[in-house]
């Protein structure tokens, strides 16, 4: 799934810049804690729940740096695994809690400014750094 942000890339460039060594890490947190903050949203407010195993099967893992890219992988699955896919897709499906597309629809909602928060975090560990 892809969600579009908008954001002043020059700034975010700068910010990496300042950090140098460091930005790689920080930019690990900033979006782990994005992550977290989707989930906890999706698991409150979107996640179907009927026995709880999909609720509770809801994962962030760490960031995962390497020379060209940060990313951090979120999802369900575990013992909720062979239904997790088949629940969030199905739109048709009524659920007397949560919905289809459980995890897809509060990322598109923290998508939009993605780049701004992620941005701000990077220049909070700039500050960080020269104090």
């Amino acid at each position: 799934m892809a969600a579009g942000f908008i954001f002043d890339d020059t700034d975010f460039r700068d910010a990496l810049r300042r950090l140098g060594n460091d930005a790689r890490q920080e930019l690990g947190r900033a979006l782990a804690v994005e992550a977290e903050l989707i989930m906890t949203d999706s698991k409150a407010n979107y996640v179907p729940v009927d026995t709880g195993a999909l609720r509770a099967s809801g994962y962030v893992q760490a960031p995962v740096i390497t020379r060209d890219a940060v990313s951090v992988t979120m999802g369900y699955g575990g013992a909720a695994a062979p239904y997790a896919l088949p629940v969030h897709e199905d739109l048709l499906a009524v659920h007397p809690t949560g919905q289809a597309k459980y995890l897809e629809v509060p990322v598109h909602q923290r998508a939009r400014y993605l780049g701004d928060r992620l941005t701000a975090a990077l220049h909070a560990a700039v500050s960080r750094m020269r104090r």
